[in-house]
C-alpha cells in the first residue's frame, strides 16, 4: 500500500508541474479545458470498466475470484492513480510530440502531426508503465475480473495499440475544439463525439468487431479532417 501512496504523490506533483507549464505555454483556458476534460474522460472509462466487470458480479462471486488483500479502498486508490496517471501521460505525450516536431520546421506546431505523434509517444511510454504495474502486482488484484482496459492490467502484447487508440480520440476532440480553424464555431462541441464512438460501435457490432469499426471510424474522421484543416497548436492567444 505504501508504494501506491508514493506513486500517487509523484503523479500529483507531476500534474502540478504540467498544469503550470500548460498555463504558461498555452493560456489558462486551454490548460483548464485540457485537464478538466481529460479527468472526466478517464473517469468515465474507469467507471465503465468497474461497473461492467467488477460490479456485475454478485457478492459471493466477487469474494470467490478476488484475492484476500482486495478492498474497496484499494480499488478507489488505484482508480485515482490511474486517472491522474493518464492525465499526466496525455500531457507528457503532447510535450514529446512538440519537441520532436520542433526539428522539422514544415510540421512544427501543426495540429494533426502533433496529434498523431502525441498518441504514438504515449503508446511508447506505456511499455515501462506496464512493467511498473507488473512490479506492484496490480494484476494480482484485478485480472480475475477486469482482464484489460484503462487500468492497463493483463498486459496484452498490443498494449501500445490499445494506448494509442485510447489517447487519440480524446486528444483529437480537444485539439479540434481548442486550436483548429473551427474553434470559434458554435457547433465545435460536436467533436466530442469522437471519444465515445466505441460505445456505439460495440453496442451495434459486439465487442471484437465493434472495436475494429470504432477505430476505423475515428482514424478515417481524423484523416478527412486533416485534409481540410492546417491549424497550429499555438494559434490560441495566451492568457485566454
Amino acid at each position: 500500500m505504501l508504494i501506491l501512496f508514493l506513486t500517487l504523490i509523484i503523479i500529483s506533483l507531476s500534474l502540478v508541474f504540467f498544469l503550470r507549464d500548460c498555463c504558461l505555454r498555452r493560456g489558462r483556458r486551454a490548460a483548464f479545458n485540457f485537464f478538466f476534460f481529460s479527468f472526466f474522460y478517464c473517469l468515465f472509462w474507469i467507471w465503465r470498466d468497474i461497473s461492467q466487470d467488477l460490479f456485475s458480479l454478485t457478492l459471493a462471486d466477487r469474494a470467490a475470484v478476488l484475492p484476500a488483500p482486495f478492498s474497496t479502498t484499494l480499488l478507489a486508490l488505484i482508480s485515482i492513480i490511474t486517472i491522474l496517471g493518464w492525465m499526466a501521460l496525455f500531457y507528457l505525450g503532447w510535450l514529446c510530440a512538440e519537441k520532436i516536431l520542433s526539428f522539422f520546421k514544415g510540421y512544427n506546431k501543426l495540429l494533426f502531426p502533433t496529434l498523431i505523434l502525441s498518441s504514438l509517444a504515449i503508446s511508447i511510454i506505456l511499455f515501462p508503465v506496464g512493467e511498473f504495474i507488473n512490479g506492484i502486482t496490480w494484476q494480482r488484484w484485478f485480472v480475475p475480473v477486469i482482464p484489460n482496459g484503462i487500468f492497463l492490467i493483463g498486459h496484452p502484447r498490443r498494449l501500445w495499440l490499445e494506448g494509442f487508440y485510447f489517447c487519440l480520440p480524446f486528444l483529437a476532440a480537444y485539439f479540434l475544439i481548442e486550436f483548429s480553424a473551427w474553434k470559434d464555431k458554435s457547433w465545435k462541441m460536436v467533436f466530442f463525439i469522437l471519444p465515445f464512438v466505441y460505445l456505439w460501435t460495440i453496442r451495434l457490432f459486439g465487442a471484437e468487431i465493434g472495436v475494429f469499426y470504432g477505430r476505423a471510424i475515428i482514424l478515417s474522421a481524423i484523416i478527412i479532417l486533416a485534409v481540410f484543416n492546417k491549424s497550429k497548436i499555438d494559434s490560441l492567444k495566451r492568457g485566454k
